[in-house]
């Protein structure tokens, strides 16, 4: 009998030909490039230094763009269209693409011009991602690395791969922006302003987002506003006073859209990326801030224990989940190789 193999590549590839085929294209070499930059993201160094670049395929910078006021475009060369051309274009764009900026690959039948283009950073600005369904005719699809060992690709007509390299990972019931959009939302349910609870708790949802992608792995729990002592089991919490009210900076923004609040505001968001880095959890109210980090939980002597498969952190996150209630609306976990999720009391 022949003997049958099939490598993690043969999976890989097959997975972004029916990706690509959604989107609507058939073309070996772009298949071939596609395959080499999904790989190279998973490690991706240069001079020693870490980096993890997005990149968008598209038909059309010009087009793509156009759904993304305030964008701008610097073309860096040209080459052929194959899989090789995949080392350069990292080579001389990789280290210019650093968030806002992301690389570009337009492609033509034979040909690929390729530069960095960026999109304004603002707390109400369309990101790239937000603007890919904007253009459903062309073809338009964006790699990025989003945690350790797991590189996404995203097409503008609805599709969202997830590869991980790794072993160990379980799979996750829904992608990691529907969990923290769902966690948001509980951040943000004792909001008493509805012309700007909406547009906040997309802003808000987009800012923990980003904070995790760019952590090595976190707890976020949502505790309901002055009700902290009443969770006896989260101890040792390191309390921010005054707390940081995102939802008051936004507000403030939104209304006078001068520079001093937008610093303010962007001010907050830095130290917030600073507490997601810290051991132990951070802890949110329900009315858009954060008021504690370094926070531990540590289970009463007499509740139940049960096996977790997983580290430290996502042993303490199963402890989390079994004390969320009306005080403790919801828990967010992330891993260190990107698995998300997201627990609430009306699961």
């Amino acid at each position: 009998m022949s003997r049958s193999t099939v490598t993690f590549r043969d999976q890989t590839s097959g997975r972004l030909t029916d990706l690509m085929n959604d989107e609507g294209l058939s073309c070996s070499e772009t298949q071939g490039l596609l395959s080499y930059l999904v790989g190279a993201l998973v490690t991706y160094r240069e001079e020693g230094t870490e980096l993890n670049p997005t990149i968008l395929i598209c038909d059309s910078i010009h087009e793509v763009l156009e759904g993304i006021p305030g964008s701008s475009s610097y073309e860096i060369g040209n080459t052929e269209l194959n899989r090789n051309s995949g080392s350069r274009i990292l080579k001389e764009c990789g280290i210019l693409a650093i968030e806002p900026w992301f690389i570009y690959i337009e492609r033509t039948a034979s040909s690929l011009k390729f530069g960095v283009a960026a999109y304004p950073v603002g707390p109400q600005s369309i990101t790239l991602l937000e603007a890919l369904p904007l253009r459903s005719n062309g073809v338009t699809i964006a790699v990025r690395r989003s945690a350790q060992s797991t590189v996404e690709v995203l097409g503008s007509k609805g599709s969202d791969l997830a590869l991980v390299f790794s072993t160990s990972r379980e799979t996750q019931s829904e992608t990691a922006k529907q969990a923290v959009d769902r966690f948001s939302s509980k951040c943000c349910t004792s909001l008493r302003n509805p012309a700007n609870s909406e547009p906040f708790q997309k802003y808000f949802s987009n800012l923990l987002l980003r904070a995790i992608e760019n952590s090595h792995g976190s707890i976020m729990a949502c505790i309901r506003s002055g009700a902290i002592e009443s969770i006896s089991e989260i101890r040792e919490l390191v309390a921010l006073s005054p707390a940081l009210d995102f939802f008051k900076a936004f507000v403030e923004h939104r209304v006078s859209l001068g520079a001093e609040t937008l610093l303010k505001l962007q001010s907050l968001e830095r130290l917030l990326w600073g507490l997601v880095q810290a051991d132990g959890i951070v802890i949110f109210s329900d009315s858009g801030c954060v008021t504690a980090y370094r926070a531990f939980f540590r289970p009463a002597a007499d509740s139940p224990i049960e096996t977790v498969v997983g580290g430290a952190r996502r042993r303490a996150f199963e402890g989390i989940i079994r004390r969320i209630g009306e005080d403790f609306p919801a828990a967010l976990f992330r891993s260190q190789d990107g698995l998300t999720i997201c627990r609430c009391n009306d699961d």
